[in-house]
């Protein structure tokens, strides 16, 4: 959606009404009014687009072992769990949305440990390297086109994937963005959970790789129909 500046007459008496509840949902006058005349009109923002794919990953992906800590109308959507490894560490997922059209870069998974374990961290970096590595490879076979983006930044408990780069989301079914990007957490969530349980053994990284096929190989969001 194009966004361009027009002139209002307003109420004073509704401006000031329009200020406080912007207010209260931590938005903007702009925004505010833009949100109540496109839910008015029967039209979805690009905010209110992101706030339905983030209520379905909510659905999709949260579980026993997967809980939503926080979720917010700025797009952050943020889950904690913990690996299956000694002490059972904490890992927190999150996804970060671009609310507007303006970028390219529609969303981000972020996966960080706050642990200070050096071999826990040790660990981490080595599954994420190899994530990475299989993200690359696989991705192209899978959709016949090319990784879209990805980041690995190396700080030892660290990870960020972004997503769906130069895709026309006006086109794209908000249903399918939150069946792939919760398949992807799923995956990673898996694919780590297998890696602490299974790290010393000689077919670990093959075993991760048929993980990620499995929950990534049959989508169809970037297959042209």
């Amino acid at each position: 959606m194009k966004k361009s500046i027009y002139s209002l007459v307003l109420l004073d008496d509704v401006v000031e009404a329009v200020d406080q509840l912007a207010y209260r949902k931590n938005t903007n006058r702009s925004q505010l009014i833009n949100d109540l005349l496109a839910e008015r009109l029967g039209l979805l923002t690009p905010r209110q687009q992101v706030m339905h794919v983030m209520e379905r990953i909510s659905d999709m992906v949260g579980n026993e072992q997967i809980q939503v800590k926080s979720k917010n109308d700025y797009g952050s959507l943020q889950f904690g769990t913990f690996i299956k490894y000694k002490y059972k560490p904490s890992i927190r997922y999150s996804f970060e949305f671009n609310v507007s059209n303006e970028h390219e870069r529609y969303a981000v998974l972020k996966i960080q440990s706050r642990s200070k374990s050096e071999e826990l961290n040790k660990h981490l970096d080595r599954f994420f390297n190899a994530m990475c590595y299989i993200d690359q490879k696989r991705f192209p076979e899978i959709y016949q086109r090319e990784i879209i983006n990805k980041t690995h930044v190396n700080s030892n408990n660290r990870f960020s994937r972004e997503f769906l780069r130069g895709i026309p989301l006006d086109k794209v079914d908000d249903e399918a963005v939150a069946e792939y990007l919760s398949c992807y957490l799923l995956m990673m969530d898996h694919a780590l959970n297998y890696y602490f349980g299974h790290y010393d053994h000689d077919n670990v990284f093959q075993q991760m790789d048929k993980i990620y096929c499995h929950h990534l190989g049959e989508l169809e969001l970037f297959i042209k129909k």
